[in-house]
């Protein structure tokens, strides 16, 4: 494993089990869980857009929105609440790729109980879930993070970067639970 990677995950590691913990509680074979579950990751994106100038970041996340808000108006859901974070500064585009990918990657775990649902409305409510773009996502953060050499200091942006991203997502966690 690539010491990047090693530090992040170290460093990361108890927000990161938060997140789990707390996107794991949503019942993803029901419309409620998840319409919550897609409105966390739909909050959490919202925020995030501006946070990198790179325009593939800002494609893809606009690309998610649109697959998150197709699968919400599919379930008959309203948009979710668009402001959770202040908007701050620049962020190091690794740290957030990091956060962003995995919680990708990690949704697809979740996507087995979806899988098992037997409710019509929820199946067709799959774009998200079910995009191969998703797991690509992973993939290509792995193939980035292997090829790049970082210098201590940068290594310290994209920690706090992941970190900062990892807030995000369990401030949209907050904000959605409470609206529910």
């Amino acid at each position: 494993m690539n010491d990047v990677r090693s530090i992040l995950r170290l460093k990361t590691a108890r927000a990161h089990k938060k997140l789990d913990e707390a996107l794991g509680v949503f019942d993803l074979k029901t419309p409620k869980g998840l319409s919550q579950y897609l409105k966390v990751h739909l909050v959490a994106y919202r925020n995030l857009r501006g946070l990198s100038a790179e325009a593939a970041f800002i494609q893809d996340i606009d690309y998610k929105i649109s697959l998150l808000c197709t699968d919400l108006d599919l379930l008959g859901e309203p948009p979710a609440p668009l402001d959770v974070v202040a908007k701050g500064r620049k962020h190091h585009l690794t740290g957030l790729t990091y956060v962003i990918a995995g919680s990708s990657l990690g949704g697809k775990l979740l996507a087995r109980d979806w899988a098992l649902s037997r409710d019509p409305v929820v199946k067709k409510a799959g774009n998200f879930i079910n995009n191969a773009s998703i797991t690509d996502c992973w993939r290509e953060f792995l193939a980035h993070i292997e090829l790049s050499r970082y210098k201590p200091a940068e290594v310290e942006q994209i920690v706090h970067a992941a970190i900062y991203c990892f807030g995000v997502y369990q401030a949209a966690y907050e904000a959605v639970s409470k609206e529910s």
